[in-house]
């Protein structure tokens, strides 16, 4: 009898990500990042000459940055940007186990913690607004091992085998995650966490074509979540930024709430707000653009 195609190439995918899951939990990290910088290397000429990838990298940036950046240095910051999305499983892996929080508490420093300190005292909840710095998921891991009440709204693979290594992992991190697959259930969960004074840890830098509004983006018009604003809005918690930077040692930055008083007009709220999320994380990405993850079709509408 024949095993079909598919089931095989599921039963080896499964295979490998469970050997990749063990090697890294177990593997010390200098060695972690010696495997990803050695198969960066090897890789990086193959995929640097890959059409698509290049045409998303290069006009990514030349969208965002015009003729501020000569050709070599869009080349090294794609360089040095694909190296850090090698390093990324390997460190998400090892520093997600629970035997590594230690060294995740004393590696990723929080800086600016007083301004949420200040923002919870209200009562009210806190949205954390997030970018999709290479870093982000590490973020989520280090909030978790804080004393702060975090929960992060995620969306899980449709894979089942996928969808439960997810899970133990966000499990085994300490993560605290709400499913947006059920968009209902989803959002209630969200308020009901405000409610309850928690950080909710929102996304907002993705392409949203799904009930996204055309709001600039470095200059550029760009489908984006209004769920931060729409959120703010109704339950009156503040938007707290909260980003990360390996710039110098790991370093997750909580920035001062974004101010806005609202006027009445619903609508034209929703778009200021949008816009100052928006300008927020532009502003973060500019000062380190290389660790931005730039494959993300932001900007097509």
């Amino acid at each position: 009898m024949k095993v079909p195609f598919k089931r095989l190439r599921s039963a080896l995918g499964e295979i490998v990500i469970s050997f990749v899951q063990f090697f890294f939990t177990r593997t010390p990290l200098f060695l972690t990042r010696f495997i990803s910088d050695s198969l960066f290397l090897i890789l990086y000429p193959f995929l640097y000459r890959i059409p698509s990838l290049r045409r998303q990298l290069f006009g990514n940036l030349r969208i965002a940055f015009g003729d501020q950046l000569t050709k070599s240095e869009t080349r090294r910051l794609c360089r040095s940007f694909l190296k850090s999305l090698f390093r990324m499983p390997g460190e998400i892996l090892y520093y997600g186990h629970p035997k590594n929080h230690d060294k995740l508490k004393r590696d990723i420093t929080i800086s600016g913690r007083e301004h949420l300190e200040e923002a919870l005292k209200e009562g009210r909840g806190v949205i954390g607004l997030g970018s999709h710095m290479v870093d982000f998921m590490l973020l989520t891991v280090r909030l978790a091992q804080s004393d702060m009440p975090f929960i992060v709204p995620t969306k899980a693979p449709r894979n089942k085998f996928l969808k439960e290594k997810y899970s133990e992992w966000w499990s085994i991190s300490g993560v605290k995650y709400i499913d947006v697959d059920d968009r209902e259930r989803a959002r209630d969960d969200i308020l009901s966490s405000l409610k309850d004074n928690m950080l909710v840890y929102l996304i907002a830098d993705e392409r949203k074509k799904r009930d996204g509004i055309s709001v600039p983006f470095f200059g550029k018009p760009a489908l984006t979540a209004k769920g931060p604003a729409v959120l703010s809005l109704t339950t009156g918690a503040p938007i707290i930024p909260i980003y990360i930077n390996h710039e110098d040692g790991c370093v997750i930055d909580i920035l001062p709430r974004i101010e806005y008083e609202p006027t009445g007009d619903e609508k034209e709220d929703i778009y200021q707000i949008t816009a100052k999320v928006n300008k927020s994380i532009e502003d973060y990405i500019r000062k380190y653009p290389d660790q931005w993850i730039w494959l993300n079709p932001r900007w097509k509408m």
